[in-house]
């Protein structure tokens, strides 16, 4: 492949990484993909964002991009001017990490 990833090499870098960052990583996508979907039915451009969050528009692009991983901080920022909220809430796999 020019330009690109070996399919190999792009295997072996999924199976390096662990079930806790596959799962931080899943946790991630799914809330920049909310963050992205509510922007874009309020038809709320980057740069718009950046005028209503603080967050810098390069910055937005990286995080939508998921090239950066954002604070908590920065998502509430995000997330607020698009009338989003954090939610935590408990799996029901925890007890079985415990022991």
């Amino acid at each position: 492949m020019k330009n690109g990833v070996k399919w190999n090499d792009l295997k072996q870098s999924i199976n390096s990484i662990s079930d806790t960052e596959k799962t931080e990583i899943e946790a991630t996508a799914k809330i920049m993909a909310s963050i992205i979907k509510r922007r874009k039915e309020l038809k709320i451009s980057q740069r718009d964002l950046e005028k209503l969050s603080g967050i810098k528009q390069s910055a937005i692009a990286r995080i939508e991009k998921q090239n950066n991983s954002p604070s908590i901080e920065t998502l509430i920022k995000l997330m607020e001017p698009l009338g989003l909220t954090l939610t935590v809430t408990a799996t029901d796999n925890t007890h079985s990490k415990l022991m």
